[in-house]
């Protein structure tokens, strides 16, 4: 009997070691971060301070905004253009452009504003193709800029 007990304190000994070592070598295993593979770019989108005017506290002035198709479509391409500023969203609402590109094409739009009092603004663009199947391309860049005494800032 004697043996028996020993035999069955001896498995459970050994089991219990065998779980420890389990558990201690996959909590001591550094993790690999999994990274999401990076979508692939359809649109590139830029925008940029064409001219601006201060007057008695209030902007005036133009952003220019490009577009360049990066991948072959058969889609029509939407651009709408949203003006806000840190405290009103939106200001002003635009669509820049409807229609097909070809493949590297760039398309400039303007973007006009007036009497914009002192304060922060941004301007987001989204370009984005109609669905096809259950596929839907996009892209979308925000220029941030400043309305001070006397000039137009850009950046925040």
């Amino acid at each position: 009997m004697k043996s028996r007990n020993r035999m069955i304190l001896w498995g459970v000994g050994v089991l219990f070691i065998g779980v420890l070592l389990i558990v201690f070598t996959t909590y001591n295993q550094k993790s690999r971060p999994v990274v999401p593979p990076t979508p692939p770019e359809f649109f590139k989108l830029q925008a940029a301070m064409q001219n601006s005017v201060v007057t008695e506290g209030k902007a005036d002035g133009t952003i220019q905004v490009i577009l360049q198709l990066l991948q072959p479509t058969e889609k029509e391409i939407v651009l709408n253009a949203s003006l806000s500023s840190d405290q009103i969203d939106p200001i002003e609402e635009k669509r820049l452009y409807q229609g097909m590109m070809d493949p590297m094409q760039s398309l400039q739009f303007s973007f006009p504003f007036e009497d914009l009092p002192i304060g922060k603004y941004k301007l987001y663009v989204q370009a984005l193709s109609n669905f096809s199947d259950v596929q839907r391309w996009g892209g979308d860049h925000t220029y941030y800029f400043q309305v001070t005494d006397n000039n137009v800032v850009t950046g925040w």
